[in-house]
């Protein structure tokens, strides 16, 4: 059953475990230990805990990761390498206190189990998003 739909898309530099594929596509960039990271991972096994007013909702969901090969992006006074986009909901009514994350990855199969503690409706709450990804 497809409840949800999530997408990531990150650049990744620097990256590694020594993909040959990758390291043929940008042959001048040592992208390191994360190169196992870049391609177009999907997974359909996601499961969403989320805080409900009465209790908790789950949710199972579909999602891609897109880690994308950015090359040789030199060093600047100034550089943006993360973005988070936080829903308007979440801004108005909830603080997160915490967040967790563990990223695994074994022979093109990534999990990353993560939690983020909220202060919602009046209590705090486990937030948690789980999945299992492989590289298609």
């Amino acid at each position: 059953m497809l409840v949800g739909w999530y997408s990531h898309q990150v650049v990744a530099h620097y990256v590694g475990l020594y993909n040959k594929k990758i390291m043929s596509v940008t042959p001048e960039v040592d992208f390191g230990p994360l190169a196992g990271l870049i391609g177009v991972w999907q997974g359909d096994k996601g499961m969403d805990k989320s805080p409900d007013p009465d209790g908790t909702e789950e949710n199972p969901y579909f999602e891609t990761i897109d880690f994308t090969a950015g090359g040789d992006l030199g060093n600047t006074e100034s550089q943006v390498l993360w973005g988070v986009y936080y829903p308007p909901f979440l801004q108005k009514n909830a603080k997160t206190i915490a967040f967790r994350q563990k990223l695994n990855l074994n022979n093109g199969i990534m999990t990353f189990p993560e939690t983020t503690m909220l202060d919602i409706y009046g209590r705090n709450f486990e937030h948690t998003d789980e999945n299992l990804l492989n590289l298609p």
